[in-house]
């Protein structure tokens, strides 16, 4: 591991955060304008996908994934967490009307460790109503 400012990041290779709104009745423009923020990627309902998750529910996503050097899951997640700022009443209406919203984080390592979070951090994500998750992959290692 390294050290970084406040922190030790830990063989991180690659990150990205998503916050995720998905919502039955809502259309992505419906969420956007509640939000009033521009989604990196949305797609409507498609009732004719094979697919059920399409079939079922609207999507937007805000994400970093390309947007941030750094390989620190807190800097992706505080970027969303700024983009959110003065929103909390938003997405508690959003919830209020089905909207399902939750950060996941992509991450890659190389070894040992993983991802952290601050206080201030924790603080902020759980005023805002969101939970997160991440979807982890650890590189393999060479064996020569």
């Amino acid at each position: 591991c390294f050290w970084a400012p406040n922190r030790y990041v830990m063989g991180c290779v690659e990150t990205f955060s998503t916050l995720r709104i998905f919502s039955p009745d809502l259309e992505p423009s419906e969420i956007t304008k509640k939000l009033q923020l521009q989604p990196s990627k949305s797609r409507t309902r498609n009732l004719q996908s094979k697919y059920r998750h399409e079939r079922e529910v609207h999507a937007w996503f805000l994400s970093t994934e390309g947007m941030l050097e750094s390989t620190a899951s807190e800097d992706h997640l505080q970027h969303i967490v700024t983009e959110l700022e003065g929103r909390e009443g938003s997405l508690r209406d959003l919830r209020e009307n089905g909207c399902k919203t939750s950060i996941t984080s992509y991450w890659v390592g190389d070894g040992q460790g993983g991802p952290s979070l601050s206080p201030e951090l924790m603080q902020a994500l759980s005023s805002l109503g969101l939970s997160i998750w991440w979807d982890n992959y650890f590189e393999a290692e060479d064996d020569t």
